[in-house]
């Protein structure tokens, strides 16, 4: 299975319970709050679409 890899920034209106339906692990959280994380590459479009909600 591939991966994408992605540094979510202020995004502090995405729940941790929203990227595990999408199944990303979070493999970080900063001190600031960003999140590392690794998104399966067949769920990168519903990462995309959550984003940009």
């Amino acid at each position: 299975m591939n991966y994408y890899l992605s540094y979510l920034i202020g995004a502090e209106n995405i729940s941790n319970t929203e990227l595990a339906d999408i199944d990303a692990e979070i493999i970080e959280t900063t001190p600031s709050g960003s999140r590392k994380l690794k998104i399966p590459d067949q769920n990168i479009d519903q990462y995309i679409s959550l984003v940009k909600k």
